[in-house]
């Protein structure tokens, strides 16, 4: 990897340790930058450079990316903690696909994207698929805009949120719903992450003109009575 500071000073290829960091430093900028390698990420088992920047000089940085031992692949990059940045702060080229985090992007887990109930359209702050070895993620796509949720600082005990993380919560009710059905009532014991997932898919509401999977709405918008209806016809 090479870095290369808004001034034009490039700090060329460093050598990639595992799990050991280099800490740049710049003649022209008050800037430190601490780049982090791990040759396998333990969710992912991909490769993984973190920067963390102190102080970073105003400007564009570039970062050039070199492969080794290797015939073919792809790199992708993240801003991440957003919420900590300025508007000013962002990919002069972005892409707003594979912008998927852990562990959503995990195959093994159900991933959640939000949309707006009122009117059935896409929440545009989710992060969006597919995962980076084109794993189809979301799964499918759950209510999660302007959503009443319980919150103690709140004069009347409740507010509105709205994101992927409210929408998670409601499918987690949903599926609390599913294992009732199944486990407690005795319907379908043993209910699994795997099996869950399927009989959501399986109800999920699918529009004309849409494709599905796709990189938003997964396999579509979940809807508890079409998956219990399903259920209860077997």
């Amino acid at each position: 990897m090479e870095t290369i500071s808004p001034s034009g000073q490039i700090i060329n290829r460093l050598p990639s340790r595992s799990g050991r960091s280099n800490v740049l430093s710049f003649l022209f900028e008050d800037t430190i930058v601490d780049v982090y390698y791990q040759l396998y990420e333990r969710t992912s088992g991909q490769n993984l450079v973190a920067m963390r920047f102190s102080r970073p000089s105003q400007g564009i940085w570039t970062i050039n990316v070199y492969g080794r031992d290797l015939t073919t692949g792809q790199y992708d990059i993240w801003i991440m903690n957003r919420e900590f940045l300025n508007s000013d702060t962002y990919f002069i080229v972005s892409d707003p696909y594979v912008t998927l985090t852990n562990p959503s992007n995990v195959p093994e887990c159900i991933a959640v994207s939000a949309y707006d109930y009122r009117d059935n359209s896409f929440y545009l702050k989710n992060g969006r698929g597919f995962n980076a070895n084109d794993v189809i993620k979301p799964d499918f796509a759950a209510p999660g805009v302007d959503i009443l949720v319980p919150d103690a600082s709140s004069t009347d005990g409740y507010v509105r949120r709205s994101g992927s993380s409210i929408a998670a919560a409601y499918y987690a009710g949903f599926a609390a719903l599913l294992q009732e059905y199944g486990n407690v009532r005795g319907n379908i014991l043993y209910l699994q992450t795997a099996v869950i997932k399927n009989i959501t898919i399986a109800g999920c509401v699918r529009r004309q003109g849409i494709i599905y999977p796709n990189r938003e709405w997964g396999y579509g918008a979940v809807n508890l009575y079409n998956s219990l209806e399903n259920l209860r016809r077997e």
